[in-house]
């Protein structure tokens, strides 16, 4: 398998997989890097620490948690007031693993769909909702503030980090072709991710990919469009993936990376 998401969950993913017994290579087409919580705060703090009641605050990633979760601690007159809610078990591992121990996290699943299901979020006219994120409005997030500002909430967008493609060197590049090559699966997170591929391995090789697996429909259709032939929407969490593969009856043993 070849694992492109950003460093260092592609090496977690990939010793979660070869623990199973898989063959897996990490080459990352995206990095993740925090704004600072200075800049995050001055932006966000005269508004936030001015709320004076329970307010939801959702995060849309594990990622939103590492960057964002410094800045909200340092509102101390919003913190206490913070109700969390965690799109995925991932995220809401990460906040658990922060001292947030009351999280809550959608039962039907792991997106935006997911979550504007819930009871809480039915009825929300007149609330405030803070969802912490990268800049990106890619995939599900615009999606999700405008569901909720349409129920009648106002929606705080509070960007604390960013998403940005990783430009290979020429070996790596050749390496990331070696690898779709002879694997049997590529694993994107996102469309980003999509982006990336095309950018460092050239529009074609997407076609040549065997089996792709991503986290949502929107992210297959995009893929789909680009030429991916057989494409499967599974759960992308370490805990989850080795069963998703296996439930999917493929092959966890594809040729070993090139090294």
């Amino acid at each position: 398998m070849v694992v492109t998401r950003p460093e260092p969950a592609a090496s977690k993913t990939v010793r979660a997989l070869m623990a199973e017994g898989a063959e897996a290579i990490a080459i990352p087409l995206l990095k993740i890097e925090g704004l600072p919580v200075k800049k995050v705060l001055a932006t966000y703090q005269p508004l936030l620490n001015n709320i004076v009641e329970p307010t939801k605050v959702i995060f849309i990633s594990a990622h939103a948690v590492q960057y964002g979760l410094p800045v909200l601690k340092k509102l101390k007159k919003f913190f206490p007031l913070a109700r969390f809610i965690a799109i995925g078990a991932a995220t809401a591992g990460k906040l658990a693993a922060q001292g947030v121990q009351s999280v809550f996290v959608p039962a039907l699943g792991e997106d935006s769909e997911a979550l504007l299901a819930a009871p809480m979020l039915q009825k929300i006219r007149g609330q405030t909702i803070v969802i912490v994120k990268g800049e990106s409005d890619a995939g599900g997030r615009t999606y999700l503030a405008e569901s909720l500002s349409a129920r009648g909430a106002m929606v705080v967008g509070l960007v604390c980090y960013r998403r940005s493609m990783i430009d290979l060197p020429i070996k790596a590049r050749n390496a990331l072709k070696w690898a779709v090559a002879h694997s049997t699966h590529v694993l994107a997170g996102s469309v980003e991710t999509l982006d990336a591929f095309d950018f460092n391995g050239g529009k074609i090789l997407m076609s040549r990919i065997p089996h792709l697996l991503v986290p949502h429909q929107r992210i297959a259709k995009v893929a789909k469009a680009r030429g991916a032939k057989q494409i499967s929407v599974v759960s992308l969490e370490d805990n989850n993936l080795v069963e998703t593969l296996a439930n999917l009856q493929v092959n966890l043993h594809p040729a070993p990376p090139c090294g």
